[in-house]
């Protein structure tokens, strides 16, 4: 097992979009809608889950050689599991390779390691609630102000301007899963 992750490796970033839990569903394994990846040349593609090569792209992350980095990672990785439970010796062996980079989890372990907590903390004196999603990472550590966007849609209207539940016509074979499958 390799407890360090190695950076000069290439990153691919990875994020499911999911169905509500229904009534009776365990809360642990929603069923997936899309993937959405996002590699280091700026390729960011959605891959929806009746896709014909959706699995093909659930592989590909998982070969060895490149890091997979995701916010709260483990629930993305453990709905890729429950889709495909085969997968699932492939998903530990990132984790033992040091190819899993979880951005919440590791902001989370530099405020206990500078301040010592992680809910809230004092700086300067003044009481402080830290936040770890991605808009407030995004803005601490990019500039970008997510918000701006969001704050003029309710949730409701931010799920149906995206229409992930409702898409019947799934994406074609994308770019991405091409190049990086079949070579350049």
């Amino acid at each position: 097992m390799n407890p360090t992750i190695d950076f000069k490796k290439p990153i691919i970033a990875l994020d499911y979009e999911t169905f509500p839990i229904g009534e009776g569903e365990p809360p642990t394994h929603p069923k997936p809608v899309v993937l959405s990846i996002f590699d280091e040349e700026g390729n960011n593609e959605l891959i929806h889950r009746r896709d014909e090569n959706y699995k093909a792209a659930c592989e590909y992350l998982l070969q060895p050689g490149h890091i997979l980095a995701g916010q709260n990672i483990a629930y993305d990785l453990g709905v890729m599991y429950y889709d495909n439970p085969s997968l699932i010796t492939r998903i530990m062996d990132k984790y033992e390779d040091g190819e899993i980079f979880d951005t919440k989890l590791a902001e989370q372990l530099i405020n206990l390691t500078t301040i010592g907590v992680i809910k809230e903390g004092y700086i300067k004196g003044k009481k402080v609630a830290f936040r770890y999603d991605l808009g407030t990472l995004a803005y601490n550590y990019l500039g970008v102000d997510m918000s701006e966007d969001k704050a003029k849609a309710t949730e409701e209207e931010l799920a149906e301007s995206l229409g992930y539940s409702k898409m019947e016509n799934p994406p074609n074979v994308t770019p991405w899963l091409t190049q990086n499958t079949h070579g350049k």
